[in-house]
């Protein structure tokens, strides 16, 4: 008795939004790192701070700015980080370094040739990963126009999201 994979013999399309993310590089910068004990922002310090920090080191890249500590910071001072970078030519982002892969991943999925997938049945692979569902509509926005249908799970369980002609 042999085994089949009918998975691979349905015709099924799996399409894994994970891929999207692990593909994006990126650093990050820690405005806590220079407030005074990680909690206050006092101007002069902080700004003494950002001259002394090694900015070449993100030049070329995208570099998420975040607070990893609750403090309250006004908006000049994300800005303030920025203008080191852009100096640089960094591309500053402000948010985690999840959230920044995410939005490269949804601008990478919006310049991605999908005209192989025209016609097929499609799963959104949807185990691990981007759990805010932010890949799969951006994905679901370029896949729809085209496919026949689009699921979403894995292909043992899925959910319909989309049948032409339905």
């Amino acid at each position: 008795m042999s085994l089949t994979n009918r998975v691979a013999l349905s015709g099924l399309q799996v399409i894994d939004p994970q891929k999207w993310i692990e593909s994006q590089f990126c650093s990050v910068f820690d405005v806590a790192l220079g407030l005074e004990r990680g909690m206050l922002l006092r101007e002069k310090e902080f700004r003494l701070f950002l001259m002394e920090q090694e900015w070449s080191s993100f030049a070329e890249r995208d570099v998420a700015l975040f607070c990893s500590t609750p403090a309250l910071l006004p908006a000049w001072t994300y800005i303030l980080v920025g203008r080191y970078l852009v100096g640089v030519s960094a591309r500053p982002f402000l948010g985690t370094e999840h959230e920044l892969r995410i939005q490269l991943a949804i601008n990478q999925i919006r310049n991605e040739d999908f005209s192989a997938f025209r016609d097929q049945r499609i799963i959104l692979k949807g185990c691990g990963g981007d759990q805010s569902g932010q890949l799969g509509l951006a994905l679901l926005e370029r896949l729809q126009p085209i496919a026949r249908s689009i699921m979403f799970g894995e292909p043992c369980s899925t959910v319909p999201i989309f049948k032409r002609g339905a």
